[in-house]
């Protein structure tokens, strides 16, 4: 009885955005921070489920987001494509005006701290380049956000077969596309909001060195003093098991959380 979880709908472009979001009623007010999770890649629907972890954030006032944005198949193939390759860019905006709402939350003034992982990282990235403003700070989990150039290496496992997906910079047309959404490519000089990195050493489908070369070159161009952080797990790959994961996960909170309790300090 003390929590509630509802589905609200964010209109970006032609179309309302799904956004499924959890929280503890007696800790919910104008200035709760929202933690907003986006995927939107590869068909993949990301169902609300019962997550125990997410009842320690909501004990803490906490509102858990998901954006279900294009891209992903939460309403279906349509659904995926619209947001895929060529229109990549399609997801972004979904998640950036997802978040832009989302400030406004019941008439309040929410800080908006943005998670992904993966393909979700493309998002987040993407979404902190395009509107900084909106975030009060991000989690990165092993990102792909050396977009252009893995693309281009048909060395790496599985880049031919996710063209679909990205675009194929070997297509001037694609190319161009591709350039303009590319989280790395995009970051500049502009003030954006504290980020944590994680990578795996052992990753093999997403190199350690994306997410490496992200946050350093975030830390040079950034007008901000962050912190930009990097994270290396020595022993993982792109998925961790469950005690790994768990472990990340409330590293990564308090990372969000520290920087919740920051922003309500500043006058």
């Amino acid at each position: 009885a003390l929590y509630h979880t509802e589905q609200v709908y964010i209109q970006s472009g032609t179309e309302k955005i799904p956004v499924t979001l959890a929280y503890r009623k007696d800790k919910f007010n104008s200035e709760s921070a929202i933690f907003l999770y986006g995927y939107g890649a590869y068909g993949m629907t990301m169902k609300p489920y019962f997550m125990p972890q997410i009842t320690s954030l909501m004990d803490r006032g906490i509102v858990y987001a998901i954006a279900h944005v294009r891209g992903g198949g939460y309403k279906g193939e349509e659904w995926h494509h619209a947001g895929a390759g060529i229109n990549k860019a399609v997801s972004i905006s979904d998640f950036t005006q997802v978040a832009e709402s989302m400030k406004g939350y019941k008439n309040g003034l929410h800080p908006i701290f943005a998670i992904g992982g993966s393909a979700g990282g493309t998002l987040v990235s993407a979404s902190l380049n395009k509107r900084p403003d909106l975030f009060s700070g991000a989690v990165l989990q092993v990102p792909f956000v050396d977009v252009v150039a893995s693309m281009s290496d048909t060395s790496l496992p599985l880049t031919a077969q996710q063209y679909d997906e990205w675009g194929n910079p070997h297509l001037t047309s694609q190319l161009s596309i591709m350039r303009a959404y590319d989280p790395i490519r995009n970051l500049k000089i502009q003030d954006y909001p504290p980020v944590l990195t994680r990578v795996g050493l052992q990753d093999r489908r997403v190199p350690y060195w994306e997410g490496a070369k992200y946050i350093a070159k975030l830390s040079q161009m950034s007008q901000s003093s962050g912190p930009y952080l990097l994270y290396t797990d020595f022993k993982a790959g792109h998925a961790s098991d469950r005690r790994q994961s768990l472990a990340n996960q409330a590293r990564e909170y308090s990372f969000l959380l520290t920087l919740d309790k920051l922003t309500k300090a500043e006058p």
